[in-house]
């Protein structure tokens, strides 16, 4: 509604930001949090706890296993941050991240998409789909606003939680005891990009 609730927004992120990275999450790209005025409302919470998992033959020993297994323990891997997905067949790219998303844009990976014919037949075609930018930016006067300037705010929030659980870590751990005990979790073992394709096929009438 105003300036203030867009700072409070992203104080707020950078609080969950904090808390998912302690709690080890994955996959909170742009598509997994909703804007609710200046709450940051978080779906898809399977992916909490998530284990070091690289898929079968892709890691290799050497830099490039030492970077990702970098990545993989670092904020990147939450999907908070700007972050993006690459096709290295045809060097396009889609931002994904929770923060970085902002506008429409083209897939860079080809899918199947259904459409009818001058005929009116439904048919599939190889198409790159037009992906719409997510709900997961705060709107103010009828424009979405950027991350990119609310960096201060972020990071505050981050530092907030961040003392408060190195103030008293045995009780944070118990805390994840008692909540998360028992629970089963999801792990994410291929890109969110092939999810994606699945579903798209998988909705189409033919």
């Amino acid at each position: 509604d105003n300036e203030e609730d867009v700072h409070d927004y992203y104080t707020k992120m950078g609080e969950l930001l904090c808390i998912i990275y302690m709690l080890n999450g994955k996959d909170f790209h742009s598509e997994n949090i909703i804007c609710s005025k200046s709450d940051p409302i978080l779906i898809d919470l399977e992916t909490l706890l998530h284990s070091l998992v690289f898929e079968s033959g892709v890691l290799i020993e050497g830099a490039c296993s030492d970077a990702m297994k970098i990545v993989d323990r670092s904020v990147m891997k939450t999907g908070f941050l700007p972050m993006q997905i690459v096709n290295p067949k045809n060097k396009k790219k889609l931002e994904v991240g929770a923060m970085g998303r902002q506008r429409e844009q083209e897939s860079p990976f080809v899918s199947v998409s259904a459409f009818k014919d001058e005929n009116g037949a439904i048919k599939l075609e190889k198409c790159f789909c037009k992906m719409s930018y997510d709900n997961c930016s705060p709107v103010l006067n009828g424009k979405k606003q950027d991350a990119l300037y609310f960096i201060e705010d972020v990071m505050n929030g981050f530092e907030i939680v961040y003392k408060q659980v190195c103030a008293d870590k045995e009780a944070f751990v118990e805390l994840i005891k008692e909540v998360f005990t028992s629970k089963i979790n999801r792990v994410i073992v291929r890109s969110t990009n092939i999810y994606d394709q699945i579903v798209r096929t998988s909705c189409h009438p033919l």
